[in-house]
């Protein structure tokens, strides 16, 4: 049988002077693919947070509703009942993604709707032509949004703080679109705070990001409170994983002028209590 490995002087092969052309075939395709994995983490370096989101997503929208379908025989039931409590008036809802809540919105209502990704909103434009729902789709990034303040009377989103990159920035800009006294309606899923539960999600976050692109350690309440909300009402829906949560912008502008104006003249009259209606806000 024929030695394929010539042998140096001490007796040993001489490997890789004879190599087969499979063996180089191998050896070059596995080059080349570490050479655009360094590229492309080389390049996801370079991106910014909010262009690394937007391109996770555009990814994913031809197989999103697949990968989500199972979450959504969950969250169908609460998405309908939160759009449920949208009032009369102009309507913004953040992160509308592939339109899964266009099903559920009221008749004649007026609503903007955003989504970073312009893949993910292309699917529900036409999800909104099927179903014969005018809304007006827009290409943003719930960090800069590009309305003038108090724009809307309402602003609502279903599980999207997850992955906003900067979860209190967008909840300050869904505050200064909205009207004083508008309602901030959310569904979102946040870390538990159950101890062992808590401490998983913790653990698992940044995998679950690196895979899907949205943390599941999140402290919404806390963002929400820290975007400036107030009155804000809680409700577990799953756990204390799952919530719906309800905030109002305060209300400004005159009615905050004639609560100063309100103070000022107890303060003045050397004491005594405010009316309600100065005490409203």
């Amino acid at each position: 049988m024929r030695n394929v490995a010539t042998m140096t002087a001490r007796g040993f092969p001489r490997a890789g002077l004879m190599l087969c052309p499979v063996h180089v075939i191998v050896a070059v395709i596995a080059l080349v693919a570490f050479g655009f994995a360094w590229l492309s983490g080389r390049r996801a370096r370079r991106l910014t947070p909010t262009e690394l989101t937007r391109r996770r997503y555009d990814r994913a929208a031809s197989f999103y509703d697949y990968a989500e379908g199972i979450l959504e025989l969950g969250l169908r039931r609460w998405r309908r009942e939160l759009w449920t409590r949208v009032p009369p008036g102009n309507t913004l809802e953040l992160g509308i993604g592939t339109g899964r809540s266009l099903r559920y919105y009221p008749p004649g209502a007026e609503v903007v709707a955003i989504d970073l990704s312009p893949r993910m909103l292309a699917r529900a434009q036409r999800r909104a032509e099927r179903l014969g729902v005018a809304v007006d789709l827009q290409v943003a990034d719930v960090q800069a949004l590009p309305f003038p303040d108090a724009s809307f009377d309402t602003v609502l989103a279903t599980c999207l703080f997850c992955s906003v990159p900067e979860p209190v920035q967008g909840l300050r800009e869904a505050r200064r679109v909205l009207k004083p006294g508008g309602r901030l309606l959310l569904l979102e899923h946040v870390r538990s705070g159950r101890p062992v539960l808590g401490r998983l999600m913790r653990w698992l976050d940044p995998l679950v990001v690196r895979i899907w692109g949205a943390h599941i350690a999140r402290d919404t309440v806390g963002n929400v409170r820290s975007a400036g909300f107030v009155d804000m009402a809680v409700e577990d829906l799953m756990l204390d994983v799952v919530k719906r949560i309800v905030a109002t912008k305060a209300p400004t502008g005159d009615r905050l002028a004639a609560c100063r104006e309100a103070h000022e003249r107890v303060s003045a009259s050397g004491g005594g209590t405010l009316t309600p209606a100065a005490n409203s806000i």
